[in-house]
């Protein structure tokens, strides 16, 4: 069972390496802003927005250019080199295209698709047991009252313990669940040791 562990761990600690060499690359891939967010003002905030490495822009930049070359393409050809009649044979066209692009609003399938994702997201998020829960029920049901006579005291203690072991199962799980979160994802820590 130690082995199999063991080797889940490096298997998760292999993939964050492969992470950091995409990023030296520079490839499309997460950025850590927390330390920036955390102590900056306003004014660092929006310079936040302006960052490129990162940046919603910088990944939209190459559909960008892409689109307005094509769009001033088809501009020139339409101002300069077509003839009257062609350019009624293309306005025909470009009609019909807002025609068919109002009968299917792209807005309403991606507000769907978005819902779905972001469903399936909170679905899997709820699902994550919460150590909370089980402290709050663990000290409901097991009875631990602070007593001030001595005779008590004893009772008091046990009960402690007992609450510490059943939590302990519950406090691990949720570690380690959290510890392969952080490595799937970029970590500020090297491997398992540091954590």
């Amino acid at each position: 069972k130690y082995h199999h562990h063991h080797h889940h761990h490096h298997q998760h600690h292999h993939h964050h390496h492969h992470y950091k060499t995409t990023t030296a690359a520079g490839d499309k891939m997460t950025v850590t802003y927390t330390t920036k967010v955390s102590n900056t003002s306003f004014c660092g905030f929006s310079k936040l927005l302006f960052r490129w490495r990162g940046s919603v822009f910088k990944l939209l930049a190459a559909d960008l250019i892409v689109y307005f070359l094509l769009y001033f393409s088809v501009a020139a050809i339409y101002r300069f080199a077509l003839r009257e009649n062609e350019k009624r044979v293309f306005e025909k066209i470009a009609i019909t295209c807002e025609y068919f692009r109002n009968v299917f609003p792209i807005s309403f399938v991606l507000g769907f698709y978005v819902t779905i994702v972001v469903q399936r997201w909170w679905e899997q998020y709820m699902l994550i047991p919460w150590p909370d829960t089980v402290c709050i029920m663990a000290s409901t049901y097991i009875e631990g009252q602070v007593r001030r006579s001595k005779r008590e005291r004893g009772r008091e203690r046990e009960a402690r313990i007992q609450k510490r072991f059943a939590l302990s199962p519950q406090l691990f799980s949720k570690t380690t669940e959290m510890i392969g979160l952080v490595l799937k994802t970029v970590s500020p820590f090297n491997n398992i040791e540091t954590i």
